[in-house]
């Protein structure tokens, strides 16, 4: 078997989440979790540039979700997630990226960590990690 296709099965079964989907690397991170197999959740607030960026995965295993992801908002995506797709495997934070500073602010990492909390119990139970 080729190393290729090894990678192309490498995560297949598992749920992804990646915040911050929109940005360059963000973007580039779900394609890769995508291609290898992986069933997607895609977070951004630029729900424009969110939708024309996922336009090219395979719907089936792909979540998307526009706007700030914390409290009851980061509940039902996680809910959605799970009756879609199963537990969520890992959760990739991509914020900051597209800032000119480079910086995140504190709404931002509010966000992203009450994102990381609300998935725990799936973490923890996959071993699986943020």
């Amino acid at each position: 078997m080729r190393f290729d296709s090894l990678l192309q099965h490498r995560f297949v079964g598992q749920t992804i989440v990646v915040h911050g989907a929109a940005c360059d690397l963000g973007h580039a991170i779900g394609v890769r979790f995508a291609a290898e197999g992986a069933n997607v959740v895609l977070i951004d607030r630029d729900e424009d540039l969110l939708h024309a960026r996922t336009a090219g995965l395979v719907a089936s295993r792909v979540l998307t979700h526009a706007g700030r992801c914390e409290g009851a908002a980061a509940q039902d995506l996680l809910a959605q997630a799970r009756a879609r797709f199963g537990a969520i495997s890992a959760w990739v934070n991509v914020l900051g990226d597209d800032e000119p500073s480079g910086g995140l602010g504190r709404e931002e990492a509010s966000e992203a960590l009450a994102g990381c909390i609300a998935a725990l119990p799936d973490l923890a139970h996959q071993g699986g990690c943020i």
